[in-house]
């Protein structure tokens, strides 16, 4: 659950843990497929999140 006074501090790990993972999947991946962009286009979900972890 994300209401509440700790609203901003779970809003944040949630974002980051989302970045970590697709950075390490993505690195992961460029191993095998050297071409794979950069992650482009945040989702709305996770902008939401850093939204409200910076509010």
């Amino acid at each position: 659950m994300i209401e509440g006074p700790h609203k901003r501090a779970t809003a944040g790990a949630l974002a980051g843990t989302w970045f970590i993972v697709s950075a390490a999947l993505t690195d992961a991946l460029r191993q095998q497929v050297p071409t794979i962009p950069e992650i482009g286009n945040v989702p709305r979900e996770i902008e939401r999140l850093r939204k409200c972890a910076t509010e």
